[in-house]
């Protein structure tokens, strides 16, 4: 009898200790992540603190990219749609047969579209006060982003970032 009732207020004082850890972990489904949250919030402080020239120097920039972006896809041939579309291949299968295809003008597209970017990308930092590049400084450090928001990847729709 003493055994039962010690085994007894044991589990309860387990099941006391432990379920609210337990629920602790459980997350909704409508619930943001906190990373995401975190990250998305970070990046409108950031926008916050710019003045309206270098917002308006993001804006320019966001606008270039796309009509870069969209100029490059207009000169893709179908084959070279076919190779970025082939679900068989990998990213790095693509990007080799990818590059074989392209022609001299796209590739000189390319190279003034990365040359374009840095020019951005140094007039913006030029732009930026101490303050705020600490702050970039730091939400980089964070993980939480990539600085200035100009120049993230594959601006130029290759497909070496994804189908775009």
């Amino acid at each position: 009898m003493k055994t039962l009732v010690k085994n007894l207020l044991g589990t309860l004082v387990m099941l006391l200790l432990f379920a609210p850890v337990t629920f602790a972990q459980e997350t909704t489904t409508t619930e943001e992540p906190l990373q995401t949250r975190t990250e998305t919030q970070t990046r409108e402080r950031l926008r916050q603190n710019l003045t309206e020239e270098q917002k308006a120097m993001l804006q320019e920039r966001k606008q270039e990219t796309k009509q870069t972006r969209n100029q490059f896809k207009n000169s893709l041939t179908e084959e070279q749609k076919a190779i970025l579309s082939n679900q068989e291949m990998t990213k790095a299968q693509k990007r080799q047969a990818f590059r074989a295809t392209m022609s001299a003008e796209q590739k000189e597209m390319l190279k003034n579209n990365r040359q374009a970017m840095k020019a951005h990308r140094e007039a913006f930092r030029e732009t930026l006060t101490d303050s705020q590049k600490n702050a970039m400084k730091k939400r980089v450090r964070s993980g939480s982003g990539s600085g200035t928001g100009t120049g993230s990847g594959s601006e130029t729709g290759t497909g070496q970032g994804g189908n775009k």
